[in-house]
């Protein structure tokens, strides 16, 4: 077995013509090897051999989509559940998330395997972007396989609005009436 710089023996002498192999890691390099000797022969060198490339490749998170539990916009102190739904890659699959102001892009968690995120932010923008990277298990590097973001504005409500709702609230439900 060749891990693409140095040579290992696998398996010793066997008369079974197979070998099963599980590699634990990914290696673009591998080359299987054999070596075949006769029957009887004591000499550790092969009369025949023979190798072959066999890369070993991860699988890769090949897309991901955005999903939040209300609509934008909403107001500034509501808390939004973001979930990320990801196709591909090596389970448990890792998540860095995100979030822009429409200026710059902050980490608002580091990598980790929940794929759901939730965010309150604290005052309105109508710019903001939550974004999120996806990448394999066993990826150490700090990059995406597949990213996604989405705008999401956080406005506050119009006073008319307001006032609107709490003169619904004041319509159905008086105040209890005291009797002297």
């Amino acid at each position: 077995m060749l891990d693409g710089a140095t040579w290992s023996v696998a398996r010793d002498w066997a008369a079974d013509n197979t070998f099963v192999w599980m590699p634990a890691t990914s290696n673009a390099g591998y080359l299987v090897g054999v070596w075949v000797r006769s029957n009887g022969v004591a000499v550790d060198v092969p009369e025949a051999f023979n190798s072959a490339p066999f890369a070993i490749q991860q699988p890769r998170v090949t897309a991901v989509t955005l999903s939040a539990d209300r609509t934008a916009p909403q107001p500034p102190g509501t808390t939004i559940t973001w979930t990320a739904t990801a196709t591909g890659g090596a389970s448990p699959l890792q998540y860095k998330w995100y979030v822009s102001d429409g200026v710059a892009w902050r980490v608002v968690r580091e990598w980790a395997v929940n794929n759901t995120f939730a965010w309150m932010p604290a005052t309105a923008n109508p710019s903001f972007y939550v974004g999120v990277w996806v990448r394999s298990n066993g990826v150490a590097a700090d990059v995406p396989e597949a990213y996604n973001s989405a705008p999401f504005p956080i406005v506050q409500l119009s006073i008319t609005r307001r006032l609107a709702a709490s003169s619904t609230r004041s319509r159905l439900a008086p105040p209890p009436r005291i009797d002297r």
